[in-house]
């Protein structure tokens, strides 16, 4: 069905019909309106049609059913793979398959690829020492439905750290990223509340993946409650946004960006008032 049946391992296959959801934080403002937000729209559109004859009928807010979401999701996984992510199949399609999606072959070029720039491996450095933000399914048995397979799990992503990062005479990465010791030392949920960072403004997309693993979660810190909103430490949540629009710039951006602009430029000078009242008052206790 998913045109994945020679790959070798269950976890790589779980793992592969994630990733059209992964590209949903590629959304940029200039895909979207400041009132819709839509997601790699062939997938979408995948999933929500249903073609009988030569119609297409597009699904109302039921949905299209179990039975005819999985046989499209199936479609575009074999689809997609063929076309975009494994290009240079192999006759059998054997060896294409697992060369592109294989996470267990320590001589892949994925992890043996030390060139500079290379912004994957300095991002799995940071997760593999540190973060171990390592996207994941839903716990078994909670509130929220899940699309997401139980194998993309924390130990799938942690299997990979050493074959990224062998054991070498400079440096060699922890057993286990250490996001205890950072969040004891910054504070975790209540970050830049009772810690000593000051002068931090915090932006989530309204939905961005990475909301959830913030201080903007939708929802709240484990336990019940919120880090404290403070004028030195702020945060905002980005009407429709999805990952990183704060960075867009241009005129062409969505009002929801440029009024984000506006609050940031407030409140650096706010900050660069205090700090040149503090500067004055030193020079003059000096004098």
């Amino acid at each position: 069905m998913f045109g994945l049946q020679n790959l070798e391992h269950n976890d790589d296959f779980a793992s592969t019909l994630v990733w059209p959801l992964f590209k949903w934080q590629n959304v940029n403002p200039h895909d979207v309106n400041d009132t819709v937000v839509s997601t790699t729209q062939g997938f979408c559109d995948q999933l929500e049609t249903v073609v009988v004859g030569k119609k297409i009928h597009y699904a109302g807010a039921n949905g299209t059913g179990l039975a005819n979401a999985l046989v499209s999701y199936g479609q575009w996984i074999s689809k997609w793979v063929a076309s975009d992510l494994c290009r240079d199949w192999s006759p059998d399609g054997v060896t294409t398959l697992n060369v592109c999606f294989s996470t267990y072959n320590a001589q892949s070029n994925v992890y043996t690829n030390i060139t500079i720039p290379n912004d994957d491996r300095a991002w799995w450095y940071l997760c593999c020492s540190l973060f171990g933000f390592f996207m994941t399914a839903p716990p078994a048995g909670g509130s929220q439905p899940r699309i997401v397979p139980a194998l993309q799990n924390a130990a799938y992503w942690q299997r990979m750290c050493p074959l990224y990062f062998p054991p070498g005479k400079l440096n060699a990465i922890p057993p286990k990223p250490q996001a205890l010791a950072i969040n004891k030392k910054w504070g975790g949920w209540q970050i830049g509340t009772n810690s000593c960072i000051e002068n931090l403004f915090w932006i989530n997309g309204e939905f961005d993946p990475w909301r959830s693993a913030s201080i903007n979660s939708h929802y709240g810190a484990p336990g019940g409650g919120k880090r404290a909103h403070t004028p030195i430490c702020p945060d905002t949540i980005m009407p429709g946004a999805v990952h990183g629009w704060d960075g867009y710039n241009d005129y062409n951006s969505p009002p929801s960006v440029r009024h984000i602009h506006t609050k940031v430029i407030a409140a650096i000078k706010r900050w660069l008032a205090v700090w040149a009242a503090k500067k004055h008052s030193i020079r003059r206790s000096s004098a």
